[in-house]
């Protein structure tokens, strides 16, 4: 799914370009590689089960993920792809770490328009919103009419196509942990 973050440390809109400029980076901290062994009465172990659950022939089994640039589309909950980072496999150093992707083409970015991030397998860096320090929330690409809990997130689809159109209607209170480095113009 493509995720927006709407409030993070109490500020709203966080990663809502200030002017025009362009991202020349991003960084992801993940938490905890899932256990690769199953629990008490567990047949599978964590980690088998988000890589069977989400891996994907074309992007493998492990965490995928790239930035999304969103335009909103009026004063809904819709928004427009306008530009995407290339996909990065997030394995390795990206544990417990901040790690900066630098970007090969930066990518333009509006006044106003969003910065998020699309999964595009499963990225193990979400936080309850007691664990991060002030209020956080995002926005998820999925139909608030279709539900917003757990059987709705494993079956929602990342938005993929630029200069498509998705609504963003599913609200929850945590934390991602990832960074956009912006340039303004």
């Amino acid at each position: 799914m493509t995720v927006i973050t709407n409030q993070a440390d109490n500020k709203r809109n966080p990663f809502m370009a200030p002017s025009n400029g362009k991202i020349v980076a991003w960084a992801i901290k993940l938490g905890h590689k899932p256990s690769n062994k199953p629990g008490p009465g567990q047949e599978k172990s964590n980690l088998a089960f988000f890589q069977d659950t989400f891996g994907s022939e074309k992007f493998g089994k492990g965490p995928v993920a790239r930035l999304a640039i969103l335009k909103r589309q009026g004063s809904g909950i819709e928004f427009k792809l306008t530009d995407q980072s290339p996909a990065v496999k997030l394995t390795g150093p990206f544990y417990h770490a901040d790690t900066v992707i630098t970007l090969d083409r930066p990518m333009p970015i509006k006044e106003g328009e969003i910065v998020g991030l699309t999964s595009l397998t499963w990225i193990p860096n979400v936080l309850p919103k007691d664990m991060g320090g002030g209020k956080a929330g995002y926005r998820a690409s999925m139909k608030k009419n279709q539900g917003c809990n757990v059987p709705q997130q494993i079956d929602a689809k990342p938005q993929k196509k630029v200069d498509s159109t998705r609504e963003y209607g599913c609200k929850f209170d945590s934390r991602l942990f990832y960074k956009a480095y912006f340039v303004p113009n």
